[in-house]
């Protein structure tokens, strides 16, 4: 396209409305592979997007096989419950990760089953309790819902600098 940095929420607004093209996409993935390739000698066994780009609507269905070509056998999947926020943002994200979970399992890449990180950052960023919370209500009760065996669950800690907010702070601690 035209070379336009867009930033997270643009971003994600112009997926929404279709108005990322494909080629774009894929070109950009088949540079960042080569640019890995000639860093490390071969490719990465895991991908994710910066603010959750790769889960954005219409992407997965355009890396999944793009990751299925050169290897990739994980990516993330922020499928969280988070505390009643003021951020959409969150429930946006968390929607399209549900979807894109299905589209890349169905290309044989493994996700994460279980994310923390959105639900203890910015506004919501407290001490170790919030953090511990989280832990329970994503993947403890989804476990003992599901009955799961813990041998192979996948669980993802997403962590951000930042600061505890204060009072008045417009964007919380990230």
């Amino acid at each position: 396209g035209d070379s336009v940095f867009l930033g997270k929420e643009g971003f994600w607004k112009a997926c929404k409305e279709n108005r990322i093209a494909e080629n774009d996409v894929i070109k950009e993935v088949v540079a960042q592979m080569k640019r890995f390739l000639n860093l490390t000698g071969g490719y990465p066994p895991h991908v994710d997007g910066h603010q959750h780009v790769h889960v954005a609507p219409g992407i997965s269905q355009i890396l999944a096989p793009l990751f299925q070509e050169y290897g990739v056998q994980t990516t993330r999947i922020p499928n969280e419950t988070v505390p009643p926020s003021d951020k959409l943002f969150y429930e946006e994200v968390i929607a399209s990760a549900r979807a894109s979970m299905r589209i890349y399992n169905d290309a044989d890449i493994a996700t994460t089953n279980f994310f923390i990180g959105m639900g203890v950052m910015g506004k919501q960023m407290r001490p170790m309790e919030r953090l511990i919370d989280n832990f329970r209500r994503n993947v403890l009760r989804k476990r003992f819902e599901k009955g799961s065996e813990c041998a192979e669950d996948f669980v993802e800690f997403m962590v951000h600098p930042g600061w505890v907010p204060q009072e008045g702070d417009a964007n919380g601690g990230c």
